[in-house]
């Protein structure tokens, strides 16, 4: 038991590490490293995507410990995938640090935290409205440039997605082709920093990483009406 409690404390320390990982990758962020400030965000992410994983593949979900795994996750998220991203991309001039952009991001943040404290957010299999993938959009948005008024549109658009009554499917608990879509997850993820790491990776590898967000929300969309039907019937927290 006392091992079991050991394994279960070092994976709550990876956890918080990833949103420390997100922090630093703010400073840098405004020391004007985006690269190194996005592989950082890209490795919180991979940290967020093992975590609960391995809880459950190393049986520890009963094992007790004082702290408490689930709340301390969306600490984590809620740096990883809201805060560090929506910082990142101003100091980056992703979304210009005028009263549009700042707008736009105090939007992304409200609604974030939100979605974030709604009891049913998300089910077994699917995040229910659009789940806050933020770093994803501004690094697709600082690595393909887009101007300030893209930006700030789309960042208007999916923060009212947040609120759609529309499925996006949870990899990790996925249980409908979740061997592929995790290995395609890590080896997009890879393929991200690898691009960021490598200048000299040409920019045609940033468009054919687009691959697996389409593959995702094909999914999600092919996968729909089931995933709607479990909403409905799964036992949200009161």
């Amino acid at each position: 038991m006392r091992r079991k409690a050991l394994l279960k404390l070092g994976i709550n320390g990876l956890t918080a590490a990833g949103g420390g990982l997100s922090v630093l990758a703010i400073a840098l962020a405004f020391y004007e490293q985006p690269r190194a400030a996005l592989v950082l965000m890209g490795v919180a992410t991979v940290v967020d995507a093992i975590d609960g994983s391995l809880v459950r593949v190393l049986g520890l979900e009963e094992t007790a410990v004082r702290y408490d795994g689930e709340r301390l996750d969306e600490y984590a998220d809620l740096m990883t995938f809201v805060i560090a991203p929506v910082t990142f991309a101003w100091a980056t001039d992703v979304l210009p640090f005028d009263p549009w952009g700042i707008g736009a991001g105090m939007v992304v943040i409200g609604v974030s935290f939100l979605q974030f404290s709604r009891t049913d957010n998300k089910t077994e299999n699917a995040f229910w409205g659009w789940p806050s993938y933020w770093n994803i959009l501004y690094f697709y948005g600082w690595g393909a440039e887009l101007t300030a008024p893209w930006m700030i549109g789309i960042s208007l658009a999916l923060s009212a997605a947040v609120f759609a009554p529309v499925p996006f499917i949870y990899p990790s608990k996925l249980d409908t082709l979740k061997r592929l879509t995790l290995t395609g997850g890590f080896l997009w993820l890879g393929l991200l920093i690898a691009w960021l790491l490598i200048p000299s990776m040409g920019d045609h590898w940033l468009w054919i990483s687009l691959v697996y967000p389409a593959y995702y929300l094909g999914l999600s969309f092919a996968l729909y009406p089931r995933l709607k039907k479990e909403a409905r019937s799964f036992p949200h927290k009161e």
